[in-house]
């Protein structure tokens, strides 16, 4: 019951600013009588980063600690966008949860594309593609916003950084045919390689690498992701260590 009353007042609730108070309290609650929850710990750690708290990090820590076999993927992924989310983020901690979960799960979704956009912003072109490949591979969903990214980053690494015509044409043709997903690449040929940009959106925006518009902040299972808006990594791409910040479509651990 606390875990279900927590989860309401963090998701669907949340409604007055009262709701993050009294999630934080029987979230809290459901960790202390039920301290092997994962969920529990997992949505505790979005109530108090939604707080400013910086305990976050120990709950996130804890739900991976305590996470069954079949939920440490989850758990690590939940880790892994709160480090993106950061300011400044972690990108290397995130890289590490990234490489632990696709250990584990090698299609697991979304997940390739953002070690892919963190491999392209180190300048790691050869892994970039790799997993910006898998990413929009027919073992995934190609109709998400991470897969328009991808598909955008794989066109700019044909052109740019590793030439090949073809294959820049098709990612790019692949990102324009994605209109009904909010967004339309530009294509223009430039001594036969295609150039690209992507413009407009329904979730999120590129003008160049580095940037995003809105992303689900991580409730993990309801049906109504809650969504932030947050900017471009204030970090920039210093010591080459920053790169984009990308879409998480899941939401909210489900009521039980």
């Amino acid at each position: 019951a606390r875990y279900n009353l927590g989860t309401l007042y963090l998701g669907p609730l949340n409604t007055g600013p009262a709701s993050l108070a009294l999630a934080r309290e029987h979230l809290e609650k459901a960790t202390a009588l039920e301290p092997k929850r994962m969920e529990a710990w997992l949505n505790l750690a979005l109530c108090r980063e939604r707080q400013g708290d910086p305990g976050a990090e120990a709950a996130f820590e804890r739900a991976v600690a305590v996470a069954q076999p079949n939920q440490v993927a989850l758990a690590r992924w939940r880790r892994a966008l709160w480090y993106d989310r950061l300011i400044p983020p972690r990108k290397i901690a995130m890289r590490d949860d990234l490489a632990a979960v696709l250990a584990a799960e090698p299609d697991y979704p979304e997940a390739n594309g953002r070690m892919g956009a963190y491999a392209y912003a180190i300048g790691d072109y050869d892994r970039a593609i790799v997993h910006l490949e898998r990413e929009v591979s027919e073992a995934n969903d190609q109709r998400g916003p991470i897969d328009i990214e991808s598909h955008f980053l794989l066109a700019e690494i044909y052109t740019d950084r590793r030439p090949d015509p073809q294959k820049a044409l098709f990612h790019a043709t692949a990102c324009q045919q994605a209109g009904d997903q909010g967004a339309v690449a530009d294509i223009a040929l430039h001594e036969d390689v295609p150039r690209i940009t992507l413009q407009g959106g329904q979730g999120f925006q590129i003008a160049g690498v580095g940037q995003l518009v809105k992303v689900d902040d991580g409730l993990v299972g309801l049906s109504q992701p809650v969504e932030d808006k947050i900017g471009t990594d204030e970090a920039g791409a210093a010591g080459n260590e920053y790169g984009h910040g990308l879409v998480d479509s899941r939401a909210l651990c489900g009521l039980l």
